[in-house]
C-alpha cells in the first residue's frame, strides 16, 4: 500500500504534464491557422485594393473617434460619401478610415477628394490620400 500512493502521486503528474503538452500543441496549431488565415485575409485585401478604380467622392458626413494606433494619434473616421465613379452615375456609399490627426484638415463635409472604388464590392471606398488607410479591423 505504501508504494502505490507514491505510484499514483507519479501517475498523476505525468498524465497532467501530457494534458498540458496536448493543451500546448494545440493552442500553436490554433494560432498558426489563425496568422495563415490572417496573412490571407490581407493579400486578398491588398490584391482588391491594388485593382481599385480611382474615382472621385464628396464628403457628406464625418464621424471621428481619437484612438491611438502604432503609437501615433490618429482618428477612426466614419464617413458618408457621395462616390463619383470615372463611368457612371454618382452613389451614396459609408466606409471607416483610419487616418493621423495632422490630415483631419483635408477631410471635412463637403469636400472632395480622390479614393478607389473596389472592383468586386463598389461600396468599399479605399481613401487616395497620404496619412490614411482603409479601416480593415472590423
Amino acid at each position: 500500500m505504501e508504494t502505490l500512493v507514491p505510484l499514483f502521486v507519479i501517475a498523476c503528474v505525468v498524465l497532467a504534464l501530457i494534458g498540458l503538452a496536448m493543451a500546448f500543441f494545440r493552442y500553436r496549431r490554433q494560432s498558426a491557422r489563425e496568422a495563415h488565415r490572417i496573412q490571407h485575409r490581407r493579400q486578398d485585401f491588398e490584391e482588391r485594393a491594388r485593382r481599385a478604380v480611382w474615382a472621385s467622392a464628396t464628403i457628406v458626413t464625418l464621424r471621428r473617434s481619437d484612438i491611438a494606433e502604432r503609437g501615433q494619434p490618429t482618428a477612426r473616421l466614419d464617413l458618408r460619401l457621395q462616390v463619383q465613379p470615372p463611368d457612371g452615375e454618382p452613389y451614396p456609399a459609408t466606409t471607416a478610415w483610419l487616418a493621423r490627426l495632422d490630415n483631419l484638415p483635408q477631410l471635412q463635409p463637403g469636400q472632395s477628394i480622390s479614393v478607389k472604388i473596389d472592383p468586386d464590392d463598389p461600396q468599399r471606398i479605399y481613401p487616395n490620400l497620404a496619412g490614411v488607410e482603409y479601416w480593415v479591423w472590423d
